[in-house]
């Protein structure tokens, strides 16, 4: 099968130091290794306004039956024509895609970011919704962690380049 086309976005032109302040003030929910894969030197901006056509395809659609590593999923890819974004363009997603819908999850395939602790992140986009009620103490009162209000949201998140990837996750990536 095909990548599907997806949808085209705005990137370039935005200091990183202002994408994340956009993030932080834009009501996004931020797994906790963004600000450090941000400030990282291999992660770079365009410094004008440009384009990028994407699309999406499952891993399963590329091949994959089997949990496999991110260098065999770039394999895969490659070989169906899918080529990588500049490593901003999942921060102006999830800046944009303040319409996806919930449950929506996908990986972007761009260069990773090596941190200094020697493992390399990717990013995931993805509307989280957790229909959990708020827990309660033995007489009913709601305690103070809301589970539903603090990991419901639009996240973006980082994830190991050192895990394993099954057939069923999907991918966003460059189209030519």
């Amino acid at each position: 099968m095909a990548i599907r086309p997806y949808r085209e976005f705005m990137i370039g032109g935005t200091p990183r130091d202002q994408l994340l302040t956009a993030l932080e003030t834009g009501g996004f929910k931020l797994g906790h290794r963004i600000e450090e894969v941000m400030k990282h030197d291999d992660f770079t901006t365009l410094p004008r306004p440009q384009k990028v056509r994407t699309g999406r395809v499952l891993l399963k659609d590329c091949g994959i039956r089997e949990w496999v590593s991110w260098f065999q999923v770039l394999k895969a890819l490659a070989a169906k024509g899918a080529t990588k974004l500049p490593v901003e363009t999942p921060v102006h997603m999830r800046l944009q895609l303040r319409d996806q819908k919930p449950g929506d999850l996908f990986f972007v395939l761009t260069d990773y970011i090596l941190l200094p602790q020697g493992n390399g992140r990717i990013f995931r986009v993805e509307h989280r919704e957790y229909n959990i009620l708020p827990p309660k103490d033995p007489k009913g009162m709601t305690l103070h962690h809301d589970l539903k209000n603090n990991l419901s949201g639009l996240w973006l998140d980082t994830h190991g380049a050192d895990a394993v990837y099954g057939p069923e996750l999907e991918i966003v990536c460059g189209l030519p």
